[in-house]
């Protein structure tokens, strides 16, 4: 932890939380990557993991109404388990949920039912919808915050990161919470996707005021990829080493670097 002196909201927006592009790059974007760079200040001030290989615990939602907790999937448990492990009772957050495949797992089974002639229950079909988190973790919480559903295919936790600082940045009294969440696809599209390979849950609470744990993002142009969900990955490596990680989407090359006492 380090002491930190706050500057001026509007230097602060000016200066630090967006860099955009130059003239250069707006007459030929793929001219040079470097100078195409954009950046953003993610000031993290709490982050929470459930599983890659982190963590084998069995999800708390106790704070779940019991009727509604035997519903959960899988991945609405993670969810609102590492939600619940940032935030303190009662506390306001505008809650950003990522996902690439969302309720997918649910959807399948929803569909398989349809094609065979029944009628899909209609809790299943409330809870198969990708904003189905934001929705139970402000119920269980009374919480009327602003809330946000993303999905974004490869990219969705890269994109993510961009949203919840946007945010942050935009009120910097608010407590904004990303959580970014997602299982393995179902069997029947396995010749379509195979990532991610393993369950998981991330959490991480952004505060422009109380950044405890502020990181560098940038971005440029490239035309590869990696596996999904290494981004998460090279982010957590990056929160808990001192060394910047990256990691490489379908668009663009994505760096992550933590900012020791710099803002």
């Amino acid at each position: 932890m380090f002491l930190r002196k706050y500057a001026d909201p509007e230097r602060v927006k000016a200066e630090k939380m967006v860099t955009k592009p130059k003239a250069e790059c707006l007459e030929n974007p793929g001219r040079n990557n470097e100078l195409c760079a954009n950046s953003i200040v993610i000031p993290i001030s709490a982050w929470s993991v459930w599983g890659m290989g982190l963590t084998s615990e069995q999800p708390d939602v106790k704070f779940i109404d019991p009727m509604l907790r035997r519903r959960l999937s899988p991945m609405d448990r993670a969810a609102l388990h590492v939600a619940n492990r940032c935030m303190e009772a009662k506390e306001r957050v505008q809650l950003i949920f990522a996902s690439r495949h969302g309720e997918l797992n649910r959807s399948t089974e929803l569909l398989t039912e349809i094609a065979g002639g029944e009628l899909p229950s209609p809790m299943g079909f409330s809870l198969s919808v990708l904003n189905a988190v934001p929705g139970l973790y402000s119920i269980a919480r009374q919480d009327t915050s602003p809330a946000t559903a993303i999905s974004a295919g490869e990219a969705t936790f890269a994109m993510a990161l961009i949203e919840t600082a946007s945010q942050a940045w935009r009120n910097p009294d608010a407590t904004v919470l990303l959580v970014c969440a997602d299982d393995p696809p179902p069997t029947i599209y396995a010749d379509q996707v195979q990532s991610p390979r393993e369950p998981y849950a991330v959490a991480i609470r952004v505060e422009a005021r109380r950044a405890l744990y502020p990181v560098r993002c940038t971005w440029t142009a490239v035309k590869s990829c990696e596996v999904s969900e290494d981004a998460i990955h090279s982010f957590i490596n990056c929160l808990t080493g001192e060394a910047a990680t990256r990691w490489t989407g379908p668009d663009h090359l994505w760096r992550w670097q933590r900012m020791y006492g710099q803002i």
